[in-house]
């Protein structure tokens, strides 16, 4: 496995990790006052965030590759005798 690091505030070396940075920021300003985001808006932004499509995931969405990857490591069996 290749690993890359980034040197410091270089952000132009961490394309992936900025791209995410600014679809956040679409939900969550910078200045964003926590104090007064309430819970259910988070888990909105949340679901929004997860649901969207991804070209690096085949056009999947986080929330498909996730489902994908729990029900092919589901561990429960039943026990036999």
């Amino acid at each position: 496995m290749d690993t890359y690091f980034a040197d410091p505030c270089a952000a132009w070396q961490r394309g992936t990790n900025e791209h995410h940075n600014a679809r956040n920021r679409h939900y969550l300003p910078i200045r964003t006052d926590f104090r007064t985001t309430t819970e259910e808006e988070l888990q909105e932004i949340i679901t929004g965030i997860n649901n969207q499509p991804r070209k690096y995931l085949g056009w999947a969405t986080p929330a498909e590759i996730y489902q994908q990857h729990t029900q092919l490591h589901d561990h429960s069996v039943a026990l036999q005798t």
